[in-house]
């Protein structure tokens, strides 16, 4: 591929202290137990879609684990308290875990919350509720003393898009097939983003994924180019979204720009259930650090296959 824009590995290095100072490090005693949630937020979706499009029950439930950082193994007893969001109690969810308190021990340091989901036939978009944990005489609340649950609506708009793709394209950063993901937007239910776009796992995040609109009948997503990433290499410079195209034998890249935008058709059976996407013809994508060089590069023609 071009020589003018060299691929980055962009590594960070590790550099290595000693320290000869002969003091101990400060050791860890119960006095300084805490309980904590492992995780901020978990979630679930309200229910099932087959392959047929059909929608069952959600069998499966949530678990908000726990865990109570101690030595020894205190033997202790936390409660904790839900409390309503978006998602209601008896409407959307059912607290499984009916006692409102944890039991700690030895053998039991992570104990587990758990909620089962009710699904709602209606959109409702995703609902959410939080778990917080209260401090006892012996223990303490630790950074994560706070958790939100998510239930995920299987009736989104974008159901049907939201996925796992694998695409296919003249030549990418990792070769002529790769795989991306679609995930909705918490607020608008007909914009989408997507996780690796530019054809790199290593710099694909949540603050480096690029969004489309998806149009009211639900066949065509236009991605705007020359957006720019959240995240920011080295805290100032963002992957940008840019175009290219081929040269004429179709064996590098020919023009990039981050002017206009790639329109999606979104590929359906007879039944109407999402099988893939194709690309606008004669363009690719590049997510480029400017002035540095780029960190991923999918050149056309792109379709995809849903997963």
């Amino acid at each position: 591929m071009k020589k003018v824009f060299l691929y980055m590995l962009l590594t960070a290095g590790m550099a290595a202290a000693v320290s000869c100072s002969k003091n101990l490090p400060p050791v860890f005693d119960d006095a300084n137990a805490f309980v904590a949630f492992d995780k901020a937020a978990v979630s679930l979706d309200e229910a099932i879609i087959q392959e047929d499009g059909s929608i069952i029950p959600q069998t499966a439930v949530i678990q908000v684990p726990v865990t109570l950082g101690s030595v020894k193994g205190l033997t202790e007893t936390v409660k904790f308290n839900v409390k309503d969001g978006t998602a209601k109690a008896g409407v959307n969810y059912k607290l499984n875990t009916t006692s409102g308190t944890l039991s700690f021990d030895a053998t039991n340091r992570t104990q587990n919350i758990e909620f089962a989901v009710i699904y709602d036939p209606n959109y409702t978009g995703d609902l959410k509720f939080t778990v917080e944990l209260e401090p006892t005489q012996n223990v303490s609340l630790g950074y994560q003393s706070t958790c939100t649950v998510t239930v995920g609506d299987v009736d989104h708009p974008m159901s049907g898009i939201i996925g796992k793709y694998k695409a296919t394209c003249t030549d990418s950063t990792e070769g002529a097939e790769y795989e991306f993901e679609i995930l909705k937007d918490e607020d608008d239910d007909h914009m989408i983003w997507f996780f690796n776009l530019f054809a790199n796992t290593g710099w694909a995040a949540d603050d480096t994924m690029f969004y489309g609109n998806v149009d009211e009948t639900l066949s065509f997503i236009n991605i705007p180019y020359g957006q720019q990433s959240v995240y920011k290499y080295s805290g100032e410079t963002p992957v940008t979204l840019y175009w290219i195209d081929c040269n004429e034998d179709g064996s590098d890249w020919e023009n990039e720009d981050k002017t206009g935008s790639n329109t999606v058709e979104i590929l359906k059976d007879a039944n109407g259930k999402v099988t893939g996407l194709k690309f606008q013809e004669g363009f690719g994508f590049m997510g480029l650090l400017e002035g540095l060089g780029y960190v991923g590069v999918a050149m056309p023609d792109i379709t995809a296959v849903k997963l």
